[in-house]
């Protein structure tokens, strides 16, 4: 599912993508504090789904999901990006 609209937004960039990729990480959202299996897939889509929202123009959602991100995973160069852009638009 994620991989799927993930793959959507890519290819054509509009609402209906985005909403399938809100859809995506919301399950798996909740997957994931039932099954730990389900972390990962988790933290990924909420980064994908967080910088899509900011590419969108949602900032409030985009803000959301990265702190969801953040508060599950802190490494890396999404990571970095997703602090950068808490930082600039906390100010």
């Amino acid at each position: 599912m994620l991989l799927k609209a993930y793959d959507k937004l890519k290819m054509e960039k509009n609402e209906d993508a985005l909403a399938e990729l809100k859809a995506a990480y919301a399950r798996l959202e909740t997957l994931s504090k039932s099954d730990e299996n389900a972390v990962i897939p988790f933290i990924l889509s909420a980064y994908i789904y967080g910088f899509a929202a900011r590419d969108a123009g949602e900032l409030e959602t985009a803000r959301e999901a990265l702190n969801k991100a953040l508060g599950l995973y802190t490494y890396g160069r999404r990571a970095e990006e997703a602090r950068r852009f808490l930082n600039e638009d906390a100010r």
